[in-house]
């Protein structure tokens, strides 16, 4: 299996497609497999590098605090693990925070920025949400439960209007065979919680697409756009019939504007 060195761990990552390479960053608790829906419309028009984040997937990480910091240096070891000097990147949520900094921090590694579905900034509903997934994990909830109280975040209303939808995606979840530790999500979850970029906003250079859902529960489309205004040269686009996790419900739409905004 392919790893790369990191600090207290190997991460695991895979290399899919030809073309201009493009890094796609997964958000809080989900890896590499968060990507199927794009993957194959991705990967027809770019090299695509995918990896699981340190504490998901099969990345192998020692117990201990996880930042968003750690996981942007994660990004960097594997880019020069792989030889990469510039890449296009995708972060979406979690993934989103984490590309922000990668582009501030390294400008000289991001192409290309797509940033979906993500906030420079919890607001503190989010924060109570989040820190309750983490309780309700640690006290045991019904793991079927535990995932429909998540999909009626992460999805739209059209998601639960499709028969069988909702049973798929449970099956496919209580019988992953990498699922996240309660460890691993609190460390996630905290290191989103402890996440501010609103002041460093104005330092992203590189163009910047904000991929946001109409019906996104968790980052509102329209504060979403406002919050991101600091950034100098930025598109942004509004899917229309999707949630949170609007690349799994959308994924032509989704695959299309990144498409068109990379090319």
């Amino acid at each position: 299996m392919p790893y790369c060195s990191i600090e207290q761990g190997s991460l695991y990552y895979e290399v899919n497609g030809k073309g201009n390479p493009l890094l796609l960053i997964a958000g809080l608790a989900s890896d590499i497999q968060s990507w199927v829906t794009v993957k194959k419309s991705l990967s027809s028009r770019f090299q695509l590098v995918m990896f699981d984040n340190r504490g998901v997937g099969r990345t192998k990480f020692t117990s201990g605090t996880i930042s968003i910091d750690q996981m942007t240096q994660d990004v960097v070891s594997l880019l020069d693990y792989l030889g990469y000097e510039k890449v296009h990147v995708i972060g979406h949520s979690m993934g989103g925070m984490i590309a922000m900094n990668l582009a501030v921090r390294y400008p000289e590694r991001v192409d290309k920025l797509v940033l979906t579905a993500t906030a420079p900034k919890l607001n503190a509903r989010n924060i109570l949400q989040l820190r309750d997934w983490v309780t309700f994990m640690n006290v045991g909830m019904n793991l079927e439960m535990w995932y429909k109280n998540l999909f009626y975040w992460i999805y739209s209303d059209a998601f639960f209007e499709k028969t069988g939808m909702l049973t798929a995606w449970l099956v496919g979840a209580l019988n992953y065979q990498y699922p996240v530790s309660p460890a691993s999500f609190s460390e996630q979850v905290e290191a989103i919680v402890k996440f501010d970029f609103t002041e460093k906003l104005h330092h992203i250079n590189c163009p910047t697409l904000v991929l946001s859902a109409k019906h996104d529960r968790l980052f509102n489309a329209e504060e979403s756009f406002n919050q991101f205004m600091l950034v100098k040269n930025i598109q942004s686009e509004i899917l229309p019939e999707a949630g949170h996790a609007l690349h799994v419900e959308q994924p032509e739409y989704f695959a299309k504007a990144v498409i068109v905004f990379l090319s």
